[in-house]
């Protein structure tokens, strides 16, 4: 059955970014849009399943089992199971950002 979700849908997650989690409709996948200022990003976490990061605008360091990678506008990361990663926007503009958990439900263990 096809859905049509908006970002009514999803929960904010008070940092102007949402959240996309929808079990029942079996589409394989979660997400986070997100959209950040300068200095933003969460803490060092992995998932047991990979996590897929399109980048739309602005600039982000990850940090992922140590390595650092910079990614700009238009580049995709990829972190694989279990790899311990965090992201910060490490530009000065906001930073536009598809996070894809390959899971119909998040599952997060932080550090």
């Amino acid at each position: 059955m096809p859905a049509r979700i908006t970002r009514n849908d999803m929960s904010e997650s008070g940092t102007g970014s949402v959240k996309f989690e929808q079990p029942d409709l079996r589409s394989g996948i979660s997400m986070f849009l997100i959209d950040s200022g300068p200095g933003k990003g969460p803490g060092p976490h992995r998932h047991p399943y990979p996590e897929t990061f399109v980048v739309h605008e602005g600039s982000v360091r990850f940090t992922v089992d140590g390595k650092r990678i910079d990614a700009q506008g238009g580049d995709i990361v990829i972190v694989q199971t279990g790899e311990t990663h965090q992201f910060t926007n490490s530009g000065d503009e906001r930073l536009r950002m598809t996070c894809i958990h390959a899971a119909d439900a998040m599952e997060t263990e932080w550090d």
